[in-house]
């Protein structure tokens, strides 16, 4: 078993791993492979690609994502390797907490690697909200804007996310009140951050973004979001758990309305 960095001439190879219920995985990891923070990896074994992984690097912190191995392959040791060796990679590269996020199959499997599980996003889908009123306090972003979007998402997430989100801020949108920065959303980030420090402005934005979403995902901690969705009739279908590798970061899991995805929370 041979682990090598991913190339672009790797990706449509991808489909003879691609699980059947999750997305397209080229779809993230053709980012990954021009962003400078993401380091994609593949699993080769005589000479066939029979998994992959990335490590995402946000300064002193660190993620695993989409770690998938061939269905043909399982039970030989190959998520494991490419869990481990995405642990040191990070671990080489000064990371001081290291996350993932966990399918309900794969939980078990991190957890004998070392992680511990911290929480869990509920998930939904299949929802019809696209007519709800929106406040107008919901504006587009503007340039001045960001480094209040930075600094409130760093307060939420723990992390400096800031060269991650920049790319996606001139499509995104901000909650203001009396001209401050209560929460943001960014629909071309994953499946459509939101992050707020209000309820106020949190469910707003997931009003906006239910213009173009019909799933959400959010940390089973935000009980302003879960009893949002449960008045409109809806209920989680999933349960994902978020974990994190001997040392988590302080976070504020009330404050995201919607995660980024399965590969950064």
């Amino acid at each position: 078993m041979q682990i090598l960095p991913l190339n672009h001439s790797d990706l449509d190879t991808l489909t003879t791993i691609q699980p059947h219920d999750w997305t397209d995985i080229r779809i993230p990891i053709s980012f990954y492979l021009q962003a400078n923070y993401c380091y994609p990896f593949k699993v080769v074994i005589d000479d066939v690609l029979v998994g992959t992984g990335t490590a995402i690097l946000h300064e002193k912190t660190g993620w695993l994502a989409t770690i998938v191995t061939h269905s043909e392959y399982r039970n030989k040791g190959i998520g494991k390797g490419i869990t481990e060796y995405l642990l040191t990679f990070l671990q080489n590269h000064n990371c001081e907490n290291i996350y993932l996020i966990a399918t309900a199959l794969g939980e078990p499997v991190y957890k004998k690697a070392g992680f511990i599980t911290e929480s869990h996003y509920d998930f939904y889908k299949n929802i019809n909200l696209e007519n709800l009123a929106i406040s107008e306090n919901v504006s587009p972003y503007q340039s001045g804007y960001k480094q209040a979007i930075f600094d409130l998402d760093r307060t939420i997430s723990g992390e400096d996310r800031s060269q991650h989100l920049e790319d996606f801020l001139a499509e995104g949108f901000v909650y203001l009140q009396n001209n401050n920065i209560e929460g943001f959303y960014l629909p071309t980030l994953g499946d459509g951050l939101i992050v707020a420090n209000t309820p106020e402005a949190g469910i707003e934005l997931m009003k906006k973004r239910f213009q173009k979403f019909k799933i959400a995902s959010f940390p089973q901690e935000n009980r302003g979001a879960s009893d949002f969705m449960e008045s409109h009739g809806y209920a989680p279908v999933m349960t994902p758990a978020r974990m994190y590798f001997q040392k988590p970061m302080p976070w504020k899991p009330a404050g995201l309305y919607n995660r980024v995805g399965g590969n950064i929370g």
